[in-house]
């Protein structure tokens, strides 16, 4: 069994690197995601992470208090003059409360208005409100209201809108112009980037590791390249702006190491880095946690699912699915700028409507 003085620091290892942050893994001095906000008009602020379906892009907000701002605000004035007043109330014989965004008063009509931006791999395309649902707390796996916003691609767009049920992040607002996509880095080929998965998870297990003890040996030095492998499996994604010439991979790992007590722990980690790992940059910070019957006992997994341009600024975001195994209501996915060290946007990750 893993000694107490294992499990001790591990669990210090893992308040010091998240809880003060919010996010379990996150750099304490990370700012959390600011909540959205709904205002006449359909005139959203904030941020939001969803998927594609052909043409259209859905985003979801787990947020009870969005959910009433959306309803007093953008559906009540488009609904009949008998509807509730509070959204409670409205939810009482529904499931499902929805509006056409041509049926918003006041809606901004102009030629050429967008209501938001989509960022994917492939750039930052903007999008037209289509319509609203608010689904009934308990519905979409999640104990709040949720508020799903479906957004139109413009016609332009259609040739770059990447495939149907890619992850993306909304931003709610519009942008100045359509952006292409920035020139990636050329991707590492799958031996040079199983090597580099490889260091980034023994500098994650020896960051980890009580300083005196003897080292822990990875249980495989070939990481599979799989997003949805949960153990001995990584993702390197190479970022967008060519500019960053410090770090130009983005690697998240998922590896088991046995300790010479012949227990075996598991590590995980997001990190930002060159080929040879010279000034390592992470993103979300190592975490070490027992494996149980398969089962992580207090630790969580991440998977790398894309990289995105965040305009103005040009800096990327990552999307990161944050796996917990035993409080599965802790799992998030998560849109981080890791240079800023903040949270753009955050849902539950089994975010699923009825």
């Amino acid at each position: 069994m893993v000694t107490s003085r294992r499990v001790a620091l591990t669990i210090v290892w893992i308040v010091a690197c998240g809880v003060r942050g919010g996010i379990p893994g996150l750099a304490p001095d990370a700012e959390p995601a600011r909540p959205p906000s709904a205002h006449a008009g359909g005139r959203f602020e904030g941020a939001a992470l969803g998927w594609t379906l052909g043409s259209e892009v859905h985003l979801f907000v787990a947020d009870s208090d969005f959910a009433r701002q959306v309803y007093r605000r953008v559906l009540r004035p488009g609904l009949a003059g008998d509807a509730p007043a509070g959204l409670d109330s409205a939810f009482g014989a529904r499931h499902v409360l929805s509006l056409s965004a041509d049926r918003i008063p006041a809606r901004r009509r102009d030629p050429g208005y967008f209501d938001a931006t989509v960022l994917h791999r492939g750039g930052a395309v903007p999008v037209a409100l289509e319509l609203i649902r608010l689904h009934r707390p308990g519905d979409c796996s999640a104990p709040g209201a949720v508020t799903e916003l479906v957004y139109s691609f413009p016609q332009a767009a259609l040739p770059a809108v990447p495939p149907s049920h890619s992850a993306v992040a909304g931003l709610f607002r519009a942008p100045a112009f359509l952006r292409s996509g920035a020139a990636p880095r050329p991707a590492l080929d799958r031996d040079a980037a199983r090597r580099l998965a490889a260091r980034a998870a023994e500098a994650a297990e020896h960051l980890t590791a009580m300083s005196a003890a003897p080292r822990a040996t990875p249980l495989t030095r070939r990481l599979a390249l799989d997003a949805d492998l949960a153990a001995d499996a990584a993702d390197v994604l190479s970022l967008l702006n060519p500019a960053r010439s410090a770090a130009p991979y983005a690697v998240a790992v998922r590896a088991r190491f046995r300790e010479p007590d012949g227990d075996t722990v598991f590590v995980s980690a997001v990190v930002l880095t060159d080929t040879a790992l010279t000034r390592p940059h992470w993103v979300m910070r190592p975490v070490r946690a027992r494996l149980v019957g398969g089962l992580l006992e207090d630790g969580v997994r991440y998977v790398l699912r894309g990289v995105v341009i965040h305009p103005p600024s040009e800096r990327e975001l990552l999307l990161v699915d944050r796996i917990a195994d035993v409080e599965a209501e802790q799992a998030r996915a998560l849109a981080i700028d890791p240079w800023a060290r903040r949270v753009v946007a955050a849902q539950p990750l089994a975010l699923r409507c009825r």
